[in-house]
């Protein structure tokens, strides 16, 4: 037979088990998409291998590089608020300023040779 303590402690095991799920059930709710794409200002075709990084820290590695489409895609858990950056070899760094709680589309960076 379980004692008042072991029954006490798988009750308070429950409950944080119970809490647990619904944090992360409302987190999910909140997951922000930031997608866009990275093209050359003069010729307009795609830039593959373009660098993303978010906020004014570079890790090791960014973010998300394009691919041969010039596609990239960040996401966050909660609301996005970043500046978004763009570097590419040969190209002027650029960066866009992001807050939003939704998926957002279309944050694309028409790079300039340097």
């Amino acid at each position: 037979m379980f004692s008042k303590w072991k029954l006490s402690c798988l009750l308070l095991i429950g409950i944080v088990v119970a809490l647990d799920c619904g944090c992360q059930e409302q987190n999910r709710d909140y997951s922000t998409t930031v997608r866009g794409t990275v093209t050359d200002s003069i010729s307009g075709l795609p830039l593959t291998g373009a660098e993303i990084y978010l906020n004014d820290t570079t890790p090791d590695e960014p973010w998300y590089v394009t691919d041969s489409t010039g596609a990239y895609s960040v996401w966050s858990w909660g609301v996005a608020e970043w500046t978004v950056y763009c570097l590419v070899e040969g190209y002027q760094t650029k960066s866009r300023y992001v807050r939003s709680e939704h998926n957002v589309e279309g944050v694309d960076f028409e790079m300039a040779p340097e």
